[in-house]
């Protein structure tokens, strides 16, 4: 018979699992934290409404169901969290200065929901683009190679929740190229080869991405954009890897002081 504690245990990880789902996909149903925590709809019923009590989240009817979406308490809970928010002062400069040298446009996306955000990009630093994007945009992680490279550092549960959401959504947007299986292998593949590459169809522009770490956590993607005239990759994942390295470097010392862990501490 479980014990006490180990019953508590269980419900802290269905609680932080749940919270990290709506930090992810946004508002979700009872029904989608119960596919993606593997408990029945009545235990993800009550772990939200505990996290509802307790003001982590707040229940909104969408259509004709209920789904819970997260308050500002919620994302207080990452206020001692410094390395997102030193990442953009650290990497702006590096980036700006490496679109100068090579002349590839650099943007730097976080996700947001199930899509991914644009924080910066240098666009506006280069002639050698076809369309100028300005942060803020806002795009299905699905489409993007940015995106495509922060879900795959997810967890399975988050992967297989949005996997469950392409199979019904009817948005062209987000399954112009993708099943089930085939996202599966490719979110595989990026964890594995550490980079992604996207080409939205009709394009004749390719997006290459790779990690930005913190501490062990991928906090964001480096995005390089180019022409598809050639299929040679490896000249420019090597040059975004070494930006990459450079500005996760830059990020420790900025995030070091007085008592904080050393670079790889978690």
């Amino acid at each position: 018979m479980p014990t006490q504690r180990s019953d508590d245990i269980h419900a802290l990880r269905s609680a932080v699992a749940a919270l990290q789902l709506i930090n992810y996909l946004g508002p979700v149903s009872a029904s989608e934290v119960a596919r993606a925590l593997g408990v029945s709809r009545a235990g993800a019923y009550r772990v939200l409404k505990t996290l509802a009590e307790l003001g982590y989240v707040r229940p909104q009817r969408i259509g004709r169901a209920v789904h819970y979406g997260q308050t500002i308490r919620t994302r207080a809970l990452s206020g001692g969290f410094v390395g997102d928010v030193r990442l953009l002062d650290v990497a702006r400069p590096l980036m700006l200065a490496h679109t100068a040298r090579h002349g590839f446009p650099l943007a730097l996306s976080t996700p947001a929901g199930d899509h991914a955000f644009i924080r910066f990009n240098t666009d506006s630093a280069t002639s050698r683009v076809l369309k100028r994007y300005r942060a803020g945009f806002l795009a299905p992680s699905l489409i993007t190679a940015g995106g495509m490279l922060c879900l795959a550092h997810q967890s399975t549960a988050l992967q297989e929740a949005v996997i469950e959401r392409l199979g019904r959504t009817t948005t062209a947007a987000y399954a112009p190229a993708w099943d089930a299986e085939g996202l599966r292998a490719e979110l595989e593949r990026i964890r594995r080869d550490n980079y992604a590459t996207y080409r939205w169809v009709g394009e004749r522009e390719e997006s290459l991405a790779v990690p930005l770490r913190w501490r062990g956590t991928v906090l964001a993607a480096l995005v390089l954009r180019y022409m598809k005239v050639s299929q040679q990759l490896e000249p420019k994942l090597a040059l975004l890897r070494g930006l990459a390295g450079e500005i996760e470097a830059r990020l420790v010392e900025a995030t070091a002081g007085p008592g904080a862990p050393a670079a790889g501490d978690t």
